[in-house]
């Protein structure tokens, strides 16, 4: 199948949509390299997400936020006049100004970031290094230590070819390892 363009030329679907993409991904970058602008996504009318310079953990944030902020603003629309439709939303907050375009087919949201810092990078940064520290402390062997009773034996755990053991003994409700039960006699 194709499509007949103004001078009679036959273009394909498949073309037509790569043009079409081509053309989105060139107006998200414009937008995205505007001055304050700290991201653009654009969705379909259902929030399925078809163009976003977010990073992946904050495009899942920011659509679950904006759809539940546009729910609510075309419900304060409509409570006042039942056939008015949202077109348009502009919420400004001290960190944000958030510009959400509605209409039949598509959604665009730009976010503006007036302190100049991502707020959520911190939140990503620190989930990123939790797990690089999990991964640590496997690859090194850490974390298998284990509580014992007192009269069970010792568990071993083979670390860089030498052999290190850790016993532990609960006393009551207090954990101790026996190199710190040793410290604390002398």
């Amino acid at each position: 199948m194709s499509q007949q363009v103004g001078s009679g030329q036959g273009i394909s679907f498949t073309a037509l949509r790569r043009r079409r993409k081509e053309k989105l991904e060139e107006a998200v970058k414009r937008m995205s390299t505007s001055k304050g602008v700290f991201g653009v996504m654009v969705t379909t009318e259902n929030w399925n997400v078809i163009e976003s310079t977010f990073h992946h953990n904050l495009t899942y944030y920011w659509k679950r936020q904006m759809k539940i902020v546009e729910g609510l603003a075309i419900a304060a629309i409509r409570d006042t006049d039942p056939s008015n439709e949202l077109n348009f939303l502009r919420v400004q907050s001290s960190k944000f100004e958030i510009l959400l375009s509605i209409a039949t087919d598509h959604r665009v949201l730009v976010v503006f970031n007036s302190t100049g810092k991502d707020p959520l990078k911190g939140c990503v940064q620190a989930v990123k290094q939790m797990k690089r520290n999990k991964m640590e402390r496997r690859k090194h062997g850490k974390g298998l230590r284990m509580v014992m009773d007192s009269c069970r034996p010792h568990v071993t755990n083979i670390v860089g070819g030498k052999e290190k053991v850790v016993i532990t003994e609960k006393i009551g409700r207090k954990v101790m390892d026996q190199r710190d039960d040793v410290n604390n006699q002398t």
